[in-house]
């Protein structure tokens, strides 16, 4: 070989070797993805020489980085470690590749790939911004005046052409429309089209956005309000709500249709006609009522209470002016079982009383009297007239007040005591003498007080 071969073979294997030396090795990513809230993401990275170990980090607002997950791959082990990998939120694959599980807003921003290359130690890195949308509040678009209160009239059965109709009411002016995109990131576009001619969108319209309730996104009304004036009678108009965005899977729509009403009656006319048709409708209820209550008042006066009486014991004949009607199923029931009742009965506790005593106590005129009448009305279903036609009450320094005893049923008797004139300490004395059965015993005492 000639010296001078020699040399040129020697001066290109050292430009070779100088090419190579001077390669940097590369991370390769992908810069700018776009994923959907609630959906796991994968973040691509590659390295085209052996890694030591891969690292994830995330970069705040704030520009610092937080590690999230770290793959180790010192002599092959593969060990996965780092804070977001114990919380089971990240994890990484063996190609070095991120993955978020259920992807919220909270993890949008730029994720970095560092890996350190195994021969050299040297550390190389690259980025991927992440997007986060959110779909839209189901149904994607709707429209608020279908099936909301308006006062127009709303037809929500089915139609292939629209999902509402509306129906305009007489001498109405203008009929708007609110179309709603809820909930939704990032913002979509919105526009209103008449389908009579679709070729171009209503100009109409105004668009307010306001804060979503969900965090990040937004909500977006557009409205349009239509001039009755132009329509046709007894005519349909079809209008179409169209949203475009992936907050809406790239298109949704809403189409509403309108038939306007013949011009008729005005609205308060109507609402006129309709209270004195309710007036004139109570009126005539009013007078069939009391006409059936004349015929039955004039055809029975006096109801008479004798097919109620109880067969339990003899009751004094009643003047017809003292009778009083009931026939209710509930005062016949209770009475048989209050006529029907013993102490000794296996039902009841009171083993060894045969007779039930009832003390009534009270101040004169104090209403004791009613209500023994109410018992034995209740009872018998006619009335004694007075329980106490004596009218000298209990005074002072007389004897111990008498007592008149009233036979209610075979086990129940009511002990009516007279009129003490004052409750002072002697005579509270003498009545808690007798409830506690020092001489008659009285089982169930009742106190009658003047409320004046």
């Amino acid at each position: 070989m000639s010296p001078k071969l020699f040399c040129l073979l020697g001066l290109l294997s050292l430009l070779i070797q100088g090419r190579e030396a001077s390669i940097v090795p590369v991370v390769e990513t992908i810069p700018e993805i776009t994923v959907t809230s609630g959906e796991e993401a994968l973040l691509k990275c590659a390295y085209e020489r052996k890694a030591y170990a891969v690292y994830w980090r995330f970069v705040s607002d704030s520009s610092s980085s937080d590690l999230l997950v770290v793959l180790d791959r010192h002599y092959q082990v593969g060990e996965r470690s780092g804070p977001g990998y114990k919380d089971g939120r990240y994890n990484i694959t063996n190609d070095y590749s991120l993955i978020i599980n259920d992807v919220s807003v909270e993890d949008e921003g730029r994720y970095i790939c560092e890996v350190s290359d195994f021969e050299t130690g040297q550390m190389f890195r690259n980025y991927t911004n992440v997007t986060v949308t959110v779909q839209a509040i189901k149904p994607l678009v709707r429209v608020h005046q279908c099936g909301s209160n308006t006062r127009v009239s709303v037809d929500v059965t089915y139609n292939p052409k629209a999902s509402c109709m509306i129906k305009t009411i007489p001498d109405q002016r203008h009929v708007q429309l609110d179309c709603f995109v809820e909930g939704a990131k990032p913002q979509v576009d919105m526009i209103w089209v008449d389908n009579n001619t679709p070729q171009d969108s209503l100009k109409c319209t105004s668009l307010i956005t306001t804060e979503g309730k969900r965090e990040g996104t937004v909500d977006q009304k557009l409205t349009v309000i239509l001039a009755v004036s132009e329509f046709q009678s007894d005519q349909e108009y079809y209008f179409t709500c169209i949203a475009e965005g992936q907050a809406v899977g790239g298109m949704a729509s809403v189409t509403v249709g309108i038939i306007k009403v013949p011009p008729g009656v005005s609205p308060s006319a109507l609402v006129a006609a309709a209270v004195s048709a309710l007036v004139v409708l109570i009126v005539v209820v009013v007078v069939i009522i009391s006409v059936l209550l004349w015929k039955r008042c004039k055809r029975s006066p006096h109801r008479k209470y004798d097919d109620i009486q109880m067969d339990s014991g003899p009751s004094t004949p009643l003047r017809a002016e003292e009778r009083a009607p009931d026939r209710r199923p509930l005062l016949l029931t209770k009475r048989t079982e209050i006529h029907n009742y013993s102490p000794n009965r296996p039902t009841t506790t009171n083993k060894g009383i045969n007779l039930i005593n009832l003390g009534v106590f009270g101040l004169p005129k104090a209403g004791k009297s009613s209500l023994i009448n109410s018992l034995i009305f209740s009872l018998t279903g006619a009335y004694p007239g007075k329980a106490d036609n004596r009218a000298t009450a209990h005074k002072e320094g007389d004897n111990d007040p008498p007592i008149e005893e009233i036979e209610l049923t075979n086990h129940i008797h009511l002990l009516n005591y007279k009129g003490i004139e004052k409750y002072k300490s002697t005579k509270i004395k003498e009545i808690f003498s007798q409830i506690k059965g020092h001489s008659i015993k009285i089982h169930c005492p009742i106190f009658i007080c003047d409320s004046r």
